[in-house]
């Protein structure tokens, strides 16, 4: 009896240790600048609302905030045939092949990039992701609370868990303070797509300051990341595919004087900060360049899917099989 028992708690130990393993690699805690971001349970981020017809409303605004895009590209020389192909033999960055007028061309977009946004583009959703979101009914009371004092974060269905979506998180939040100059932290460690570096958060906070003081010389309460009064180019360069045209930032301010105010066009802010893309890039490189990845890329996809969908077709097939990495889970709640 005593053999079983000395077993039974062998087992059992072992059962444990295996268990607080398994906790230990798939659970953390997210940090982001002097502040920890809370994973809880929020709905996926479903608008469809075209951005021509969104900017008008306060409605759309106020509860999209963040970024969306929703422009197809168009192509910069005649194109009498286009072809996709997903090369697993290729290096990471360099898998994805265009082929443009008989001529096969790279494109420059690593697999963690790649697949979120192919997806994103197949869908009928065009919202990324929002600070103005809201969490499940199933949340705690204590999360669920009001949305003073903390920002809840939806993400695109296909945003969702992905580094992409974690970066656009950011992007979203670039001129809000000056910790949109770092990047989130798992358990203190910096999670890195290939071709990323670790921040200097020292230069973004100085390129922080220097927008903020134009944003101090406007009137807004808010603003859009997206492609509006924007225009996606591509074309073949040196073996290459290439792609132009960066976000637009569309401030906002609410109207007065209606019972069903519209939000007021802040043009001239809008112009200005807009103007200024390597200023911005300068605050966070890694959520500047998977925002502008983003949306150059579903733009291009869009073309595709529009006006040459077998290849599209194919593309999506083969990209099934590709696993999303880095595997996160991404934050929901970020105390202001």
């Amino acid at each position: 009896m005593k053999r079983i028992n000395a077993r039974l708690v062998s087992t059992l130990l072992l059962l444990l240790t295996l268990c607080l393993l398994g906790i230990a690699q798939t659970s953390g805690l997210w940090t982001f600048g002097s502040r920890t971001l809370i994973e809880a349970s929020a709905p996926v981020l479903t608008e469809a609302t075209p951005i021509a017809i969104g900017r008008l409303s306060g409605a759309f605004l106020a509860s999209i905030g963040g970024i969306a895009f929703d422009k197809t590209a168009v192509p910069a020389i005649p194109i009498s045939d286009l072809a996709l192909r997903y090369d697993r033999a290729a290096s990471d960055g360099s898998r994805l092949k265009v082929t443009l007028n008989h001529q096969e061309l790279t494109a420059r977009l690593p697999d963690w990039r790649l697949v979120p946004i192919a997806r994103y583009a197949d869908s009928q959703y065009t919202a990324c992701v929002t600070l103005f979101g809201h969490l499940n009914e199933s949340a705690s009371r204590d999360e669920n609370q009001s949305r003073r004092g903390r920002f809840i974060i939806n993400y695109h269905p296909d945003l969702a868990n992905t580094l992409v979506g974690l970066r656009l998180f950011v992007l979203d939040h670039l001129l809000v303070d000056s910790d949109s100059a770092d990047l989130p932290k798992l358990d203190h460690r910096y999670v890195l797509g290939l071709g990323e570096t670790e921040p200097k958060v020292a230069s973004g906070v100085q390129a922080y300051r220097a927008i903020e003081d134009i944003l101090l010389e406007g009137d807004y309460d808010s603003y859009l990341i997206s492609d509006y009064k924007r225009q996606i180019r591509f074309q073949p360069v040196n073996g290459e595919l290439r792609l132009s045209g960066y976000p637009y930032y569309y401030f906002w301010s609410e109207g007065l004087g209606s019972t069903e105010s519209k939000p007021v066009y802040e043009q001239e802010l809008s112009d200005r900060i807009s103007s200024r893309p390597e200023m911005l890039r300068a605050i966070n490189p890694a959520a500047w360049d998977t925002g502008v990845a983003v949306m150059r890329y579903a733009a291009f996809f869009r073309y595709c899917k529009k006006n040459h969908p077998d290849a599209w077709r194919r593309l999506q097939s083969e990209l099934a099989e590709v696993p999303v990495n880095p595997a996160i889970t991404t934050p929901t709640v970020l105390p202001r």
